[in-house]
């Protein structure tokens, strides 16, 4: 049996400067400085963790295998 890897969705987006400023400081505190893309995905799942709308997004799930 084979494993299937789900894609998402490609999403592009335009951030002010200062979003970006703002993202790029937040990836340089973090223990492994995630690149922009993963970042964004981890941003992304604990706002959503903190709305309570993630019930299929878990942090542990996301992965880069599609940005490179």
């Amino acid at each position: 049996m084979t494993d299937t890897v789900e894609i998402g969705a490609r999403i592009s987006v335009n951030l002010p400067a200062r979003y970006v400023a703002a993202l790029d400081a937040w990836r340089n505190n973090q223990p492994d400085a995630p690149d922009r893309p993963e970042a964004l995905r981890r941003l992304t799942a604990m706002a959503l963790d903190a709305l309570g709308g993630s019930d299929t997004i878990a942090l542990g799930e996301l992965n880069a295998s599609n940005d490179k």
